[in-house]
């Protein structure tokens, strides 16, 4: 009884990981899963499951006999853990995982330790999305705690700041990403290809206007690629206020009204390019990129902020603020 218990503690790093472990021992049990939406059909003297995010677990016997009461046990999946916000933070030659606290823990017990990732991953194959279930035996990540001669008053009690203390190293900055370690794990295709554009366009050709030739070159880049890995579709993020500073461009230097559409089929790759957030205010997803930390890349190019699009969309904030 001993030996299953540490076995399943080994086991259950996550609440997905205790939910599968423990639906694994009912079906060997001989408990029969049920799903919570289909008619149930009990039989007496059977046990049966049913399992809800599949982060719990409820299971039950039906009585063969009348009863006067139920015999309940119950108990936590969770445990106190940290959960990662952002993939990777770079800052003075290191690269860094950005977490946040979850349950009651005792902080200093997570210092100096190898640290590794587990949890769920959603990946989507030809069937649909598919939930799978991560834990990697690898010693990946550390908390370190700083030297004496940092803190000289550590010994005398230490009150740690979870966004400053706590943030996990994860290697020096440029190495492999979160993402990479995942699809390495999951044996699931991550294919990165490394764009020169902005030598082609600054040094080679010196364009002073590179935007409308940078487009073209990196949709060319992202519909070649969608098709040699068998892609029929391309996501793009723009977003309402691109639609309306293309279509104020259009107008002003083209003299038509044009932009792009949330839907367009290329002929030449056969990839249909989709916009989904193409109705979507610009605000409203700066808001929900920082309501669920989602990571932004900054913009490389060296004439970000000095552009057409950017003169559009400062005239666009103006007759806003005039007509408001």
């Amino acid at each position: 009884m001993l030996d299953d218990l540490f076995e399943f503690l080994q086991g259950a790093v996550t609440p997905y990981h205790a939910a599968a472990i423990a639906a694994a021992w009912l079906d060997a049990a001989g408990y029969t899963r049920l799903e919570e939406a289909d008619y149930w059909n009990l039989e007496a003297g059977k046990g049966y499951y049913i399992t809800r995010n599949g982060s719990s677990v409820i299971a039950w016997r039906v009585p063969e006999h009348a009863i006067g009461g139920w015999r309940i046990a119950a108990s936590h999946s969770d445990s106190p853990c940290w959960k990662i916000k952002n993939e990777k933070v770079e800052n003075d030659g290191c690269s860094r995982l950005s977490v946040e606290g979850y349950g009651g823990m005792i902080m200093s017990t997570w210092l100096d330790r190898p640290l590794t990732v587990a949890g769920r991953v959603m990946v989507k194959t030809e069937d649909g999305i598919e939930s799978r279930l991560v834990n990697i035996d690898e010693d990946l990540l550390v908390i370190p705690s700083l030297a004496i001669h940092m803190q000289r008053n550590v010994n005398n009690g230490k009150e740690f700041n979870p966004q400053i203390d706590m943030q996990p190293l994860w290697g020096p900055a440029g190495c492999r990403t979160l993402t990479d370690v995942l699809c390495e794990e999951l044996n699931v295709p991550y294919v990165v290809e490394e764009c020169d554009l902005i030598h082609q366009l600054f040094d080679v050709r010196r364009e002073e206007n590179p935007c409308a030739l940078c487009a073209r070159l990196r949709r060319g880049a992202l519909l070649r690629m969608a098709a040699e890995q068998g892609c029929s579709k391309l996501a793009l993020g723009h977003h309402r206020e691109d639609a309306e500073e293309t279509l104020l461009m259009s107008v002003l230097y083209e003299a038509r009204l044009h932009t792009f559409h949330p839907v367009t089929h290329m002929e030449d790759s056969g990839v249909t390019v989709i916009r989904p957030m193409v109705y979507a205010p610009e605000r409203e997803i700066i808001h929900l990129a920082k309501k669920y930390a989602v990571p932004v890349v900054k913009n490389p190019c060296p004439a970000d902020g000095h552009t057409t699009r950017q003169e559009m969309k400062d005239m666009l904030e103006e007759l806003s603020r005039r007509l408001a």
